[in-house]
């Protein structure tokens, strides 16, 4: 699930550890409740805001494009809750 499907309340566990846009490391187990995001189109990248802090990664990091794209949600795990009937 890419990063720009994340929806408020979305529960967010860290599948392998990365190292984020600013320098901060995000450690694999660590889980987040994720808030909002912005993006931020000169570098192709995202701000996203969590419980525990902001994350930024952006595009134009060779090794942030498959953390965005998030394929088989092999770096961030969602869990969402359904919508009650």
């Amino acid at each position: 699930m890419h990063v720009s499907k994340f929806e408020p309340g979305d529960r967010i566990t860290i599948e392998q550890t990365f190292t984020d846009y600013d320098g901060l490391q995000w450690d694999r187990g660590t889980v987040l409740l994720y808030g909002t995001q912005s993006y931020f189109p000169y570098e192709g990248g995202y701000t996203l805001m969590f419980d525990k802090g902001v994350m930024r990664i952006a595009e134009n990091v060779d090794a942030h494009g498959v953390i965005i794209r998030n394929e088989a949600q092999a770096y961030f795990r969602v869990e969402r809750e359904s919508a009650s009937a």
